[in-house]
């Protein structure tokens, strides 16, 4: 078997995480609720006290979603010590990927430096990979996909996102998402993720 390995240009990338660029933080509410005389700061300051308490119990799920809820209000109203408690969740529960999606989405949002900086230390550990069948063998690769590290990184982050790689690949065959920086195998054949802007594109 032989790997057929493409970089995505900058239409393919547009193309992958354009519609992540689209801030969906709903600015509507924030109008209403300024607009009624409410100060939405009170509400953000309740939700930061939540995530505080459910980060203590670890519901790491609840911190993101109270997260979730202080974005519609806008994000630049919480402290900077709850956007690194949300990173912390994001990381824990939905993964590098949708972490990253959430970082474009404050960045473009307001231009946030932060994000901005946040952003850029994913992409000093992380590159977007797409793996998909349609190789050599034209598709026809009957077995499940196996993506292997000789060496499992240290850090509980990129050891659970290579995991989550591997569960999804075998699981649908397919994946598109994060992997931190090394030397992987995709069924047998060597990887070598580095770092790099565009799409890593993989076919077996």
């Amino acid at each position: 078997m032989q790997l057929q390995r493409t970089v995505g240009n900058a239409a393919t990338h547009e193309a992958l995480q354009g519609p992540l660029l689209t801030p969906v933080g709903p600015a509507s509410e924030r109008k209403l609720m300024r607009a009624s005389g409410e100060d939405p700061s009170k509400e953000v300051n309740r939700l930061q006290d939540e995530m505080l308490k459910l980060s203590k119990k670890g519901a790491w799920t609840g911190v993101a979603r109270k997260y979730r809820d202080i974005e519609a209000l806008g994000w630049e109203l919480a402290k900077p010590d709850y956007h690194a408690l949300a990173a912390q969740a994001e990381m824990r529960t939905v993964g590098v990927t949708e972490h990253y999606e959430s970082l474009l989405r404050r960045g473009v949002d307001a231009g946030s430096q932060q994000a901005e900086a946040e952003l850029n230390l994913l992409r000093d550990n992380y590159r977007r990979v797409a793996i998909s069948p349609g190789g050599f063998l034209g598709g026809l690769f009957k077995g499940k996909p196996t993506l292997e590290r000789a060496q499992m990184p240290f850090g509980p982050d990129h050891r659970r996102t290579v995991e989550l790689a591997q569960t999804t690949l075998e699981d649908s065959k397919r994946f598109d998402g994060f992997l931190p920086f090394g030397e992987y195998t995709l069924n047998g054949e060597p990887v070598d993720v580095t770092a790099g802007q565009d799409v890593l594109k993989l076919k077996y």
